[in-house]
C-alpha cells in the first residue's frame, strides 16, 4: 500500500505570518513611539517647573512684611543693616517698639532701633 501524502511545508513562511515577532504564535512587542522618552522629559521638565513656581511664590508670600495689626508706624526710618544680625523676630512692626525706635531689619531677623530722622 503506497501512501504518497504531501511534506509537510517546513519552510520558514510560518514565520512571515507575525511580522516584527517572535515567531512563535505570540502578540508582537509593542513598538515603543520614536518620541516616548522626550514626552517623558518633558513631562519632568513641566512638574520642576511647577514646582519651582509654585515654591518661589510660597517664599514671596513668607518674605513680604505685613503691617503690623495695630497699623500704628512710627516717624523715621531705619537705618541700614550693616551685616547679617540676629536671626530672630524680636519686634512685630513699630507697635512692638518704644517711642523714637522701629522694627527694623538687621540683615537677618528683625529687632527694634532707633529711627533716623528725615
Amino acid at each position: 500500500m503506497e501512501t504518497n501524502a504531501a511534506p509537510k511545508e517546513t519552510s520558514s513562511s510560518s514565520n512571515n505570518r507575525n511580522p516584527g515577532g517572535r515567531g512563535d504564535g505570540a502578540e508582537p512587542d509593542q513598538p515603543q513611539h520614536p518620541d516616548s522618552s522626550a514626552s517623558c522629559i518633558r513631562n519632568s521638565t513641566m512638574k520642576a517647573s511647577l514646582f519651582l513656581v509654585f515654591f518661589l511664590m510660597g517664599l514671596l508670600t513668607i518674605c513680604v512684611e505685613l503691617p503690623s495689626a495695630a497699623g500704628q508706624v512710627h516717624p523715621g526710618r531705619c537705618p541700614r543693616p550693616t551685616g547679617p544680625g540676629v536671626c530672630a523676630e524680636l519686634c512685630q512692626g513699630d507697635a512692638s517698639c518704644s517711642p523714637g525706635e522701629k522694627c527694623c531689619s538687621n540683615g537677618c531677623g528683625h529687632q527694634c532701633m532707633r529711627a533716623i530722622k528725615g
